[in-house]
C-alpha cells in the first residue's frame, strides 16, 4: 500500500499533541489522510466507521486510557486486524511496555518523535495491517470450507447410495483445496514481501543514523565499560587523535589525570541511575597536551542493561568558557572605573572646601611672617604652619591624581634619566637596610609625562615595597622597551598597539593573596595597622597611569614578593620637549582690585594681603554684590579676582555683566575646584587666567601682576 493511500487514526485527549502530530505525518508522508479523536470511545466509533490502516494512541486519558482502548479493539471482531502503536512521553518504562505488549499493540514509540522512525512505523504497521486483513479473509474462507465441508459430510449421508455424486463432490472439494492451497502461497507471498519491505526500511533507518553519526557538528562516540567502540569524526577533530587511535581504547585517554576520568564516571552514572541520562562539564586533554573545555552527556543504549554501552554526545565549549571569562574581565574592569570615578567625584568636592581652608591658612601665616622679626619665635610658627598647609595640599593633590582630576604639567622626558636621577630619594625613602638596584635598559626611553607625577609613581610603589620588607630584602627597578600588538592586547585584556617604556618594579617582600591583589588599586584599602597607611597609595599610582594613558600589572604570591610593571606609551616624533616659564619674584602695585570670595576668612587673608602690597581692594562675599561694586566703581577698577563658583552669581557671570560695562577689564579666576572640573562642566574658558587653590600669598601676587603687566590674557596660571 503506497504512502498516497494511507489513513490514520491519531487518538488524544490533547489538542497540541494532535496538531503537532499530523504537522509530523504531513512532512514525512505528505499524502497521507490523518483522522483524530479526543477520548477513547471516539476514536473506536471513528475506527470502526472509517477502517483506518494504523491507529496512534497515547496511553495517558482520563476516562478510558490507552491500554483499554486497545483492549477493547483487539476484542472487536471487526477491529482487531487493525494495527495499534502507542505514542507517549510519559509510560516509557519497562513496565510500560511490556503493559503495552500484552493488551495487544504492535508498536510502542516514545516523544518526543523521531520522524525517521515513526515513518518506518507507520510503514510497517500497514503492511501488517494488510497482512491481518488477509488473515481474516482467508479465516472467513476456512469458516466458509467448514461450513461446506460439514454441509458436504451431511450430503454424503443423504447420497450415500449413489457413487456418481459422492465421487461428483469428492472432486469438487478436491478442487476447491487446491484453490485455497493456491490462495494461501499467494498471501505468503505477499507477507513476505511486506516483511522484506520493513526489513530494507529499518536498514535504511540505520543507514541515515550512520550518516548522521558522521557528519554530526558533535562529538559522538559510544562506549561500553568506559571502552571506546566507536567515535565520530568530529570527535577526532577536537582531540587530534585518530579514529584508529581511539577505538578499542579506554576513555581515559581523553583526561589529564586518573581522578578526573573517576570523578567524570561516577558523577555520570550517579545521573544515570538517578534520571536515565548524565551532563557533565569537564576537561579533556588533546593528543598535543592541549586541555580544552566539553560538556559531555551520556544515555544507556538500554535503559534496563547499562552493561549494553553508553552513547555520548562531546561538545566544545573551550571558546564559550574563554569569552566568558573576558566578560568577566571586562565587567571587572568596568565596576574598577566606577569605583574611581565616584571616588573622583567625592575628592573633588573634598578638595574645593579643604583648599579654601588652606589657602586662608597660609595666608595668615604668611602675613604672620611679615610681622615677625629673624629669630622671633612666632616666626618660625608661622613657618611651620605652611609647611603643615603645603604637606595637606600635597595629600589633596595625591587625592586628585589618582581620580585624574588635578592639573597636569606634561613634558617630554627622558625616563631612564627621571629614574636615576630620583635614586638618591629613594633609597633615602626606603631606608639603609635594603639593597636598591637600578637596571635601566639601553634604548633612550622617550615619554610624555609629568616629571613629579611618575616621581609620585616610583616613590608610592617605593613605600609599598618597603613596608613588605620589615625584615630586609632587595628592592629593584628595570626599564625595557616593548612592543604591544594585537596579540599581546588579546592575551593581556589591556592597552593599544604601539611602543611603550615598561618599568619593572621587583621586591623580595612578603607578597599578597589573591584576595588583596584584587583589591589592591581600591581607593582608601590596605592591609597596614591602623595609622601606617591610608590607602590610597595604590590607588594614586593607578589614577596617574590612567591620566598618561600608561597600564599598570602585579603579579605576586605569599612568600614570593611583588612585581609592578608600570606601561608608558612612548613618545611620539613630533611631541615636544615642553619648557617651564621662568620664575618671577612677587612684587605689588598700586592698581585697584575688585575681589568676589564666599569664604570669609578667605576674603579677608586676600584683602589683607593685597593692601599691604599697595593694592587697593573692593572685597565682595558674593556674585551679586561684586557686580553692584563694579557699576558703582567700573571706570576705576583695573582687575576682577572672582571665585567661580558663588552663591546668588557665580564668577562667570559676573566677568560677563562687567564686560557689557568694561570689555576691556582684565580678570584672573580662581577655585578650590581642579581646573580640570571647571573645564569639563563649561564654567570657564581656557583664556582665561586662573589659579588654584591652596595658593600661598607669593603666587597669588605674582599671577595678579603678571595679567596687569600683559594686554593678553592667554595665561594659564597654577598655584605656586
Amino acid at each position: 500500500m503506497g504512502s498516497s493511500s494511507l489513513k490514520l487514526l491519531a487518538i488524544d485527549d490533547n489538542r497540541d499533541n494532535l496538531t503537532s502530530l499530523k504537522a509530523v505525518v504531513a512532512d514525512i508522508l505528505p499524502q497521507a489522510r490523518v483522522l483524530s479523536a479526543l477520548n477513547g470511545p471516539a476514536g473506536i466509533e471513528l475506527a470502526s466507521a472509517e477502517d483506518p490502516d494504523v491507529i496512534l494512541l497515547d496511553i495517558v486519558m482520563p476516562g478510558m486510557d490507552g491500554y483499554e482502548v486497545c483492549r477493547r479493539l483487539k476484542g472487536d471482531e471487526k477491529l482487531w486486524h487493525i494495527p495499534v502503536v502507542f505514542l507517549t512521553a510519559v509510560k516509557t518504562d519497562r513496565k510500560s511496555r511490556i503493559m503495552a505488549l500484552e493488551v495487544g499493540a504492535e508498536g510502542f514509540l516514545a516523544k518526543p518523535l523521531d520522524e525517521t522512525e515513526l515513518m518506518a512505523q507507520i510503514r510497517a504497521m500497514a503492511k501488517i495491517k494488510e497482512a491481518n486483513v488477509l488473515k481474516r479473509q482467508e479465516q472467513e474462507r476456512l469458516a466458509a470450507l467448514v461450513g461446506e465441508r460439514t454441509s458436504e459430510l451431511e450430503q454424503e449421508l443423504v447420497r450415500r447410495r449413489g457413487m456418481e455424486d459422492e465421487l461428483r463432490e469428492a472432486n469438487k472439494r478436491l478442487q476447491l483445496s487446491q484453490n485455497a492451497t493456491l490462495n494461501l502461497l499467494g498471501e505468503l507471498k505477499e507477507e513476505i514481501e511486506a516483511r522484506k519491505m520493513g526489513e530494507e526500511a529499518l536498514r535504511e533507518s540505520e543507514r541515515r543514523m550512520r550518516s548522521i553519526f558522521r557528519v554530526a557538528p558533535t562529538g559522538i562516540g559510544v562506549v561500553c565499560n568506559r571502552v571506546l567502540l566507536d567515535v565520530n569524526s568530529r570527535v577526532c577533530e577536537m582531540t587530534g587523535y585518530s579514529r584508529d587511535e581511539l577505538v578499542g581504547k579506554s576513555a581515559e585517554i581523553f583526561y589529564a589525570t586518573r581522578e578526573d576520568f573517576n570523578s567524570v564516571g561516577r558523577e555520570k552514572y550517579r545521573q544515570i541511575d538517578d534520571k536515565g541520562t548524565g551532563t557533565v562539564e569537564t576537561l579533556w586533554k588533546k593528543k598535543d597536551g592541549t586541555i580544552i573545555n566539553i560538556i559531555l552527556s551520556s544515555t544507556p543504549i538500554d535503559s534496563d542493561d547499562h552493561s549494553k554501552g553508553v552513547i555520548f554526545t562531546a561538545l566544545d565549549i573551550t571558546s564559550r568558557k574563554q569569552a566568558e571569562e573576558e566578560r568577566e574581565k571586562l565587567q571587572a574592569q568596568l565596576i574598577q572605573s566606577q569605583k574611581m570615578e565616584v571616588v573622583g567625584q567625592l575628592a573633588g568636592g573634598v578638595a574645593h572646601d579643604f583648599n579654601n581652608i588652606l589657602t586662608a591658612i597660609i595666608g595668615f601665616g604668611h602675613l604672620l611672617m611679615m610681622k615677625s622679626e629673624e629669630g622671633d619665635p612666632r616666626r618660625h610658627y608661622a613657618e611651620e604652619i605652611i609647611s603643615s598647609c603645603e604637606k595637606a595640599a600635597s595629600i589633596t593633590r595625591r587625592l586628585l591624581a589618582f581620580c585624574r582630576q588635578d592639573i597636569s604639567e606634561k613634558s617630554r622626558l627622558n625616563l631612564n634619566n627621571l629614574i636615576a636621577t630620583s635614586q638618591k630619594m629613594l633609597s633615602r625613602l626606603i631606608g639603609d637596610d635594603l639593597e636598591f638596584h637600578f637596571k635601566p635598559c639601553a634604548e633612550d626611553l622617550q615619554v610624555v609625562a609629568d616629571p613629579v607625577q611618575i616621581e609620585q609613581v616610583l616613590m608610592n610603589l617605593a613605600t609599598n615595597a618597603r613596608d613588605a620588607m620589615p625584615g630586609g630584602g632587595i628592592f629593584s627597578i628595570e626599564t625595557s622597551l616593548l612592543r604591544v600588538d594585537e596579540g599581546f592586547v588579546a592575551m593581556h585584556g589591556f592597552g593599544t598597539p604601539g611602543d611603550y617604556a615598561v618599568i619593572t618594579v621587583t621586591d623580595t617582600g612578603t607578597g599578597m593573596n589573591l584576595n588583596t591583589r584584587q583589591r589592591i588599586f581600591d581607593p582608601f584599602f590596605t592591609t597596614k595597622e591602623v595609622g601606617r597607611g591610608t590607602g590610597l597609595g595604590l590607588s594614586v599610582v593607578y589614577g596617574i597611569l590612567q591620566r598618561h594613558e600608561g597600564y599598570v600589572r602585579v603579579y605576586s604570591d605569599m612568600g614570593m614578593g611583588t612585581t609592578f610593571q608600570v606601561y608608558l606609551p612612548m613618545a611620539r616624533c613630533w611631541e615636544k620637549v615642553l619648557q617651564a616659564a621662568p620664575y618671577k619674584c612677587s612684587k605689588g602695585g598700586l592698581e585697584t582690585i575688585l575681589v568676589a570670595e564666599d569664604n570669609r576668612e578667605l576674603l579677608d587673608v586676600i584683602q589683607l594681603t593685597l593692601s599691604a602690597w599697595g593694592y587697593t581692594v573692593i572685597a565682595t562675599k558674593n556674585g551679586e554684590e561684586a557686580v553692584a561694586k563694579f557699576r558703582e566703581s567700573a571706570g576705576s577698577i583695573d582687575l576682577l579676582l572672582l571665585d567661580i563658583i558663588m552663591p546668588k552669581k557665580s564668577g562667570i557671570d559676573v566677568l560677563d555683566e562687567s564686560r557689557s560695562l568694561r570689555p576691556d577689564i582684565k580678570v584672573i579666576f580662581m577655585s578650590g575646584y581642579p581646573a580640570d572640573f571647571i573645564k569639563d562642566r563649561g564654567l570657564m574658558k581656557s583664556e582665561y587666567a586662573y589659579v588654584s587653590k591652596p595658593v600661598s600669598p607669593n603666587a597669588l601676587l605674582r599671577s595678579i601682576r603678571e595679567v596687569l603687566d600683559h594686554d593678553s590674557e592667554d595665561i594659564s596660571l597654577s598655584p605656586g
